[in-house]
């Protein structure tokens, strides 16, 4: 038989107009990869996942400008306090470093919350929601807080849901649940009830004693010289400065369905102590207008400065956990922050038990005006005491007139 090979080939020769068209379909099919591997690069580029030139990510001093240019904003702050058996890697610390004698002869006090923590229940477990707007260059803005959560502890749960409004000088309250340690009221009555606590319009006040108060307050506003929002600023940015505070690469994520930057925060104790230190020597430099300290205190900086607080800032910030959320030019989206301390007490308070603490602080609205109304349903007080004791609103209004007229015979 004949070889193979040499066998005349069956398949005809290609028409031109065939060789063509493969010649299109193999552009076409490398024009379709290109495009796609162009597209799947871009969007790797885009979500942060391979480097940009054209996006650059924001720098770790950027969120902290981006927070201490904020006027006016709608928070909303989510709080998770809770008393729960210690953990193997959660070793008690001694906080009385930090504390200020209550006796001027004593060197050594308990720490503040020693009575507080002694009264906890164990199984303490509570869960907040704190949605709120302010207005930071005016105290006299408008303003609204929301409080909702639920409280549980030695077999008892509770609902919280509480709204308190501030229009033109003017407070409201809306108690819809409030939990009391013991049930003398029931407060049923006052569910979606608006409360006008303005008592300048009480009729029964036939002497100024009230304005006195407010003139007080008003003259310890005035003489308020402590800043500890600067404090606390400074003491941020610094320590990023000295690598005290080290944030990681942000990375793309998404953020209530648009696209954020995410990064993590590594807090070295023994360097933040430094930072602590360094900023004490040079206070007054650094808040010349400040007179009065909040953070950087002579008892604060003089402890700070002893041989042993150096592992107590290390086991501090070694439990603590930091992250932010942010936009593109580092305004804050979300802040973050958990830790997990077991205090040191005299009266094994927590010998076997841990404090953990985890909130994260979304911001909503930021640098924008705030427009608020005040509750045209609103019932004053005395009615909102009539509601609460079960009285008829006639047999009160008699009451009320009845006090007002001894009042009037006291003055005359």
């Amino acid at each position: 038989l004949p070889e193979i090979s040499a066998l005349p080939s069956l398949q005809p020769e290609p028409h031109p107009a065939h060789r063509g068209g493969l010649l299109f379909l193999v552009i076409g099919r490398a024009v379709v990869i290109g495009f796609g591997s162009l597209c799947g690069l871009g969007y790797a580029a885009w979500a942060g996942y391979l480097p940009n030139p054209l996006m650059k990510r924001p720098t770790p001093e950027q969120p902290f400008a981006a927070l201490n240019a904020i006027n006016s904003a709608q928070t909303t702050v989510d709080v998770h306090f809770a008393l729960e058996p210690r953990e193997e890697d959660v070793e008690p610390l001694d906080f009385s470093l930090f504390e200020e004698p209550t006796d001027e002869e004593s060197s050594s006090s308990a720490p503040a919350f020693a009575s507080i923590a002694q009264m906890l229940p164990s199984d303490l477990d509570l869960n907040l929601s704190i949605t709120s707007s302010f207005t930071k260059e005016d105290e006299t803005a408008d303003q609204e807080t929301h409080i909702a959560g639920t409280y549980t502890g030695n077999n008892i749960s509770a609902n919280i849901n509480l709204t308190t409004r501030t229009v033109g000088g003017t407070t409201y309250v809306k108690p819809d649940a409030i939990p009391l340690p013991i049930p003398i009221f029931d407060m049923s009555a006052l569910e979606g009830k608006w409360i006008n606590f303005d008592t300048e319009s009480d009729d029964r006040e036939v002497f100024e004693y009230t304005n006195t108060f407010k003139n007080l307050n008003k003259k310890n506003e005035e003489e308020k010289t402590t800043d500890p929002q600067a404090e606390l600023f400074t003491l941020l940015q610094q320590g990023v400065s000295d690598g005290a505070i080290i944030f990681s690469v942000p990375e793309r994520v998404t953020y209530n369905e648009t696209r954020a930057w995410y990064t993590e925060a590594v807090i070295d104790g023994e360097k933040l102590r430094e930072t602590v230190l360094s900023i004490g020597e040079n206070r007054e430099t650094l808040f010349p207008e400040i007179t009065e300290y909040s953070l950087f205190t002579d008892k604060f900086l003089e402890n700070s400065g002893k041989e042993r607080a150096k592992d107590t800032y290390k086991e501090i910030f070694k439990r603590m956990e930091l992250s932010a959320t942010m936009n593109d030019d580092g305004s804050p989206l979300m802040i973050a922050f958990s830790t997990r301390l077991a205090p040191k007490l005299e009266e094994d308070i927590f010998k076997d038990r841990q404090i953990t603490f985890e909130t994260e602080i979304h911001f909503n609205n930021i640098n924008a005006p705030i427009t608020l109304t005040a509750p045209e349903d609103a019932i004053s007080t005395d009615e909102a005491i009539a509601l609460l004791m079960g009285t008829n609103p006639d047999d009160n209004m008699r009451d009320k007139q009845q006090e007002t007229i001894t009042d009037l015979r006291d003055a005359l």
